[in-house]
């Protein structure tokens, strides 16, 4: 550790750096998850690691204990990366992020926000789209903003 290091002398702690000694693992763990995160947001456009992501699970444990992280133990620096990068906190803004992607995806497709609410296939989406339009004076500025960037608002309810 870094206190360690500043009591060996210096020809034996340039010694230790060459060989590749790790000085602070924990940190260089954090940095090593942080940048796969950072190519998982470059692939996928988002920070929401599915729990049971198969492909690097370690990632996606990484990222709930983030979100579990006290502010003792956690860095204004690392929470501020994280955030930057648009890094959800709380549950609740992850889920109210896929539903919003998928609400994306679908205008996408179709050119409109109209999810049917009779289609087997997007009922979730219908009732989250449903929930937003009724609780639309008490959206957040940016998902407010969000929505409107997709054309959410000039679009009627759903037959």
């Amino acid at each position: 550790d870094a206190y360690r290091k500043q009591r060996l002398p210096a020809a034996k702690a340039r010694r230790l750096q060459n060989l590749g000694f790790q000085w602070d693992p924990d940190r260089e763990l954090w940095e090593q998850r942080f940048q796969e995160l950072v190519a998982y947001q470059k692939r996928f456009g988002h920070c929401n690691v599915p729990m049971r992501w198969r492909e690097n699970r370690q990632l996606a444990t990484w990222v709930s204990v983030q979100r579990l992280t006290t502010t003792k133990n956690y860095t204004t620096a690392r929470r501020q990366r994280l955030a930057a990068m648009g890094f959800l906190w709380h549950l609740r803004e992850v889920r109210w992020d896929q539903r919003y992607r998928q609400l994306a995806a679908f205008k996408k497709r179709f050119g409109h926000c109209r999810v049917p609410r009779d289609s087997r296939e997007n009922r979730e989406l219908a009732e989250w789209v449903k929930r937003q339009r009724y609780v639309k004076k008490h959206l957040t500025a940016l998902r407010r903003q969000r929505l409107q960037r997709i054309g959410f608002f000039g679009d009627r309810s759903a037959k």
